[in-house]
């Protein structure tokens, strides 16, 4: 059986929702992640335009157009150079986006963490279901809850089964465009915060009270690689809404606290095989031209202000 369609207004026109009524009655439509269909391709948005890494619009035709290879001399190994316009939307690009915004934050907490002596924590910071929005709050709460600093990576979903309406892991949703297992799923608004932060947390239900509704949970510490891969796990589903970021610095860890050098470097393209420097090709009026393998590479430290 066909599932019937709504049209929603929400500023993409001649794109359509489909329904699922079976698990979705009982939900507002408009608080609800669905997928909609344009040209031949699956995007997703809700009804305020937003969507997750990898669900947007294509950037440009040129997304993924191989623009030339790189190829090593000692053992013939060969890789496609493509054309990357790294946007966290763009379906063709995203993974581009989402490993270059890990290393960056990962690296940035690495240092903080090692001028605290101190490895960051992971905290998910939900809001009540009358959050009205403000960024402030949000920074507030943290502070509330005893957490000093750090980045937090905004989630507005959790995702559901479409067949049971049970909670399921973005990494099974058909939802996420790298899933293996493609469970059938939709997203229902809840407002929540990904932190990796430092901080004293209070006992939790005296948290609730004096933030009114607003809660926490606490999954430990991360080290390293396990840093590393929460960020990349959580920015892989967070919130693309317009112009706003995804990841932003708050505390003791925002911009305005920390002093940052630049280093720059130029490093060529190893062969995976033998290290040694891979040959650059471009093409070029149906030619390979061979072209320099040196890419400009820059490098962040931080420290504390006034340290």
């Amino acid at each position: 059986m066909k599932s019937k369609t709504q049209h929603v207004s929400n500023g993409l026109s001649g794109l359509q929702f489909p329904l699922y009524p079976a698990t979705m009655g009982k939900y507002d439509f408009s608080r609800i992640v669905q997928p909609l269909w344009a040209s031949d391709r699956m995007e997703y948005f809700d009804s305020r335009g937003r969507t997750v890494p990898g669900r947007g619009q294509k950037t440009s035709d040129r997304c993924g157009e191989a623009i030339g290879f790189y190829q090593c001399s000692n053992d013939g190994h060969k890789e496609e150079w493509r054309h990357n316009c790294s946007k966290a939307g763009c379906p063709i690009c995203f993974k581009n986006w989402l490993t270059r915004r890990t290393q960056d934050s990962g690296r940035r907490l690495k240092e903080i963490a090692w001028l605290l002596h101190r490895v960051p924590k992971h905290i998910v910071l939900s809001a009540p279901s009358d959050w009205n929005g403000s960024t402030d709050t949000v920074v507030k709460m943290a502070k509330l809850a005893g957490i000093t600093g750090g980045c937090k990576i905004y989630h507005a979903w959790r995702f559901r089964e479409k067949a049971t309406g049970q909670a399921i892991a973005w990494k099974r949703t058909d939802i996420n465009p790298v899933s293996e297992e493609r469970v059938p799923s939709y997203g229902i608004e809840s407002n929540h915060w990904h932190i990796l932060g430092w901080g004293y947390l209070k006992p939790s239900d005296e948290f609730y009270e004096e933030s009114h509704g607003w809660t926490y949970k606490n999954l430990g510490e991360r080290k390293d690689k396990e840093m590393f891969a929460t960020l990349y796990y959580q920015l892989s589903h967070s919130t693309i809404d317009g112009r706003k970021q995804t990841l932003t610095w708050f505390g003791i860890a925002a911009n305005n606290k920390l002093l940052t050098t630049i280093e720059v470097d130029y490093k060529a393209k190893l062969c995976p095989i033998c290290k040694a420097e891979m040959e650059k090709f471009q093409y070029y009026c149906g030619e390979s031209i061979k072209v320099e393998n040196r890419q400009k590479v820059r490098y962040k430290h931080y420290k504390f202000k006034g340290a």
